[in-house]
């Protein structure tokens, strides 16, 4: 039996698939976030899980710094570095019939949100923000994803970019969304 590929993905910060790189205390899970894990499953969506900016700076275990704090260390640089090898990544897997629905970021984190920081509202977190950067007119939607929500309020969001309405191209228009 010869497996047929849906050919459709979500790229997504790494600790949505391993809450173990978060900093100590802001886990919302043992080890996943089940939601997100589920409906990939349920919809034959595959992952491409990003390396954890964060983890790759500071290492493990750490604490909670906010973007600021991330700003003033240089991490910055190093953010730009590693999201424009992702581009890369992402962009030839488009180039080889890859449907990347949207990139997958976590609300408050000074890395990967899309659009929440804490004290700091419609704001991308530095490595969100130099992957948009880098993958320029090719950049599908952006959303969050708030890991505390209900599995309801998290699967939601992930379905509307099963819409038609909603489908996107190699040439869509930058959104951002959140829960």
């Amino acid at each position: 039996m010869t497996a047929v590929r849906s050919n459709k993905a979500i790229a997504l910060s790494g600790c949505l698939v391993n809450q173990s790189l978060m900093a100590t205390g802001c886990e919302a899970a043992p080890a996943i976030i089940r939601p997100v894990i589920q409906w990939a499953l349920d919809n034959d969506v595959g992952l491409i899980p990003w390396t954890c900016p964060e983890t790759m700076f500071a290492g493990l275990p750490r604490k909670t710094k906010g973007i600021e704090g991330y700003r003033k260390d240089g991490f910055g640089e190093a953010a730009d570095e590693w999201a424009s090898t992702f581009a890369v990544y992402l962009r030839r897997q488009a180039k080889g019939g890859i449907e990347i629905l949207a990139i997958v970021g976590v609300s408050f984190s000074p890395a990967c949100s899309a659009r929440r920081q804490a004290y700091h509202a419609n704001e991308r977190g530095l490595y969100l923000a130099a992957l948009e950067k880098h993958m320029g007119d090719t950049c599908p939607a952006v959303i969050d994803i708030d890991r505390r929500k209900e599995p309801e309020a998290v699967k939601a969001v992930l379905d509307a970019l099963l819409q038609p309405a909603l489908a996107l191209s190699a040439s869509s228009v930058h959104k951002a969304k959140e829960i």
